[in-house]
């Protein structure tokens, strides 16, 4: 399961998590290549990088069950475009 509430994120620990986002340039073009996806835990230590995928204008981003498996409570993502991020680091809270 995962539920968004605005850029926070809630998901189900120890499945596959799918992250979709619609992301753009400042002029509201739609940015088309070189996408991913930071999960960090609640100590702000990368987790996992999940390269993006976009179809039809929305990016796609898995991150895999094992990389959440026995975790739970706050932790961290951001998306990054050629390595800089486009957001601060958001909440994602794994139950």
């Amino acid at each position: 399961m995962i539920e968004y509430i605005y850029d926070v994120i809630r998901a189900t620990a120890g499945q596959e998590i799918l992250v979709s986002a619609k992301l753009t340039n400042d002029d509201g073009s739609i940015i088309t290549e070189n996408c991913n996806l930071h999960l960090f835990d609640d100590k702000g230590n990368m987790l996992y990088e999940a390269p993006g995928t976009v179809a039809n204008g929305l990016w796609l981003f898995s991150v895999p069950a094992q990389i959440t498996e026995g975790r739970k409570g706050r932790h961290w993502y951001c998306i990054g475009h050629n390595e800089s991020s486009l957001c601060f680091k958001e909440p994602i809270y794994l139950k």
